[in-house]
């Protein structure tokens, strides 16, 4: 598991669970204005754990113990929040019987024996035991109820006299069973509630003062997952969250399918999605520089939140987003294969077309399938396509591969005149759901990532569209200066670091000629998309024809 759940685990050389629980992070901050508070056994600096061997009851399960420790783990975070507690004179009269019992009972043989008893010493063992945080009157109270002149310690010390001078004829006292105090719900800041799915909203919707704006894709997806985390919490007061509440949702995330896709996230999606989006809403919440005169919220439940990453779960970046040979050869090998149809042309040339154009440049899907026509252009003496801005990149012309010329892009180009080659404007989809406020570039690029897995990418740790990405960077490694490789692919200016004015002064030519050092995809087409009546009919009879069967491993 990629998060630390509040779950019993094993431990090697124990046959007992043991409970643990990570301290949030408003905790930890309260425990560190009390440094003296008593720490309940197992509690460390930011993380509790604790055997449930000891604390086992007659007629329990592991699990029951475990269960009961972690309500009480939960109950003292509830108290820590709620600030000191006062102690009613029963919980007072019950604390100071187990005093007396402690006092009374014969030392157990496998304690350690300690060199000095002290009175505070032992209240504050008392109190962690119960995981109770008194105030200044209570704890007060509790050493009148021990040591006072009709204290709990001092008729053990008359009563320990009375049976070692043989009278047993007196019982002893009678004290009340300690009964815990159901911790009332934390109080919230002063000041008018502030709802979270409020907060969404504003998040989403205000500019940024000192950052950058969010892109509408962006909001688009943070929407989604923001809707659906204060709809999990029940749209509670902003203030009131905790990094409990979100380590629940997480773990629903992980755990319990999806209603609109009858899936579970993996832990990636919940790493490279899910996290930042709620990371991002309480990073803008409680950032002074971007509000003024003051910030919506003054702590950030999700600072202590952390999802291993893939390098720390064993897993190479490089090979796991990087296609294959053979399945290189697959999705283009399929791709030649498709013929245009009368029913969805431009579908059909999206599926036909995109995966090679990615293959080649290493340029966004969604960006490819919202090309026009118009954006074929020659520029210094190099035909171009001209991919609009995305993210934080400028509008790019990324030369052409001669490969791509013979399999008769350009002529594709040609035909489509200024309308787009991968979607027709009069097909709009409708949509209610996620993708209600998608381009046709953008819904065309999924129809792309959903034949390719039709065709047989079965691999879930390389993404059908964005694999041409990795693989294009590998591809052109040591054969092309990194830095044009990545001016192709369109990598964000943040990335290029001290190379990011090749944004702003492009050398055409330059990349023209490294682009012609990349390797072509040599894919022999089938025979029946040779004999395709559809090919002619689409222009694409230059780009079946036939080359020489690849060797055992892609160039």
């Amino acid at each position: 598991m990629v998060i630390a759940m509040s779950r019993p685990i094993a431990r090697t050389g124990s046959r007992h669970l043991s409970v643990r629980q990570r301290i949030p992070a408003d905790v930890r901050r309260i425990l560190a204005t009390i440094p003296d508070w008593p720490r309940p056994k197992g509690w460390g600096k930011e993380e509790i754990v604790i055997s449930t061997g000891p604390y086992r009851l007659t007629g329990e399960t592991e699990k029951d113990t475990a269960a009961r420790l972690y309500a009480d783990i939960a109950a003292t975070f509830a108290r820590l929040r709620n600030g000191p507690q006062s102690l009613t004179d029963a919980q007072l009269a019950a604390l100071a019987g187990e005093a007396f019992t402690a006092a009374t009972s014969p030392p157990d043989p496998a304690a350690p024996r300690s060199t000095a008893f002290t009175l505070t010493a032992f209240s504050d063992r008392l109190l962690a035991s119960k995981g109770l945080w008194l105030t200044a009157q209570s704890r007060a109270d509790l050493m009148t109820a021990l040591m006072g002149k009709q204290g709990s310690v001092i008729k053990a010390t008359s009563h320990n006299a009375a049976r070692a001078s043989g009278d047993y004829t007196t019982p002893p006292p009678a004290f009340p069973v300690w009964e815990d105090t159901a911790p009332a719900p934390a109080s919230p800041a002063p000041g008018k509630a502030i709802k979270l799915s409020a907060l969404v909203q504003d998040f989403l919707t205000q500019p940024r003062l000192q950052s950058k704006q969010l892109s509408r894709h962006t909001k688009t997806k943070y929407g989604h997952i923001l809707t659906a985390f204060h709809g999990f919490l029940k749209d509670p007061d902003a203030r009131t969250i905790t990094e409990d509440d979100i380590r629940r949702f997480n773990h629903d995330r992980l755990t319990v399918p999806s209603k609109r896709t009858g899936k579970v996230i993996t832990a990636r999606t919940l790493h490279k999605g899910d996290l930042p989006a709620i990371k991002s809403l309480f990073a803008w919440a409680t950032n002074k520089d971007e509000h003024s005169p003051r910030t919506p919220l003054t702590d950030n439940p999700s600072t202590g939140i952390t999802i291993k990453t893939d390098s720390a779960l064993g897993h190479q970046q490089s090979e796991e987003g990087t296609f294959t040979d053979d399945e290189i050869r697959m999705i283009l090998t399929a791709a030649l294969a498709v013929t245009i149809s009368d029913e969805n042309p431009t579908l059909d040339r999206a599926n036909r077309w995109a995966p090679w154009i990615a293959a080649y440049t290493g340029a966004r899907i969604t960006s490819i399938c919202s090309l026009t026509g118009s954006d074929f252009q020659t520029r210094e003496g190099v035909y171009c396509m001209r991919f609009p801005p995305e993210k934080d990149v400028p509008v790019r012309f990324v030369p052409v591969h001669a490969h791509l010329l013979k399999l008769g892009l350009k002529q594709l180009a040609t035909r489509a005149r200024n309308g787009p080659l991968f979607y027709d404007p009069d097909r709009a989809r409708v949509a209610d759901g996620p993708d209600k406020e998608s381009t046709q570039g953008e819904n065309r690029a999924k129809d792309v990532a959903e034949w390719i897995r039709d065709i047989g990418l079965s691999r879930t740790t390389v993404k059908p569209n964005h694999g041409w990405r990795n693989t294009f960077i590998t591809r052109a490694s040591g054969r092309m200066p990194e830095v044009h490789a990545r001016y192709i692919a369109g990598h964000s200016k943040r990335s290029m670091g001290v190379h990011a004015s090749v944004y702003t002064n492009p050398n055409i030519a330059a990349y023209a000629a490294s682009l012609a050092k990349f390797p072509r995809y040599d894919i022999t087409p089938p025979t029946e998309a040779l004999e395709s009546p559809q090919t002619a009919k689409d222009g694409n009879q230059l780009c079946l024809a036939p080359v020489l069967m690849p060797p055992q491993s892609l160039p």
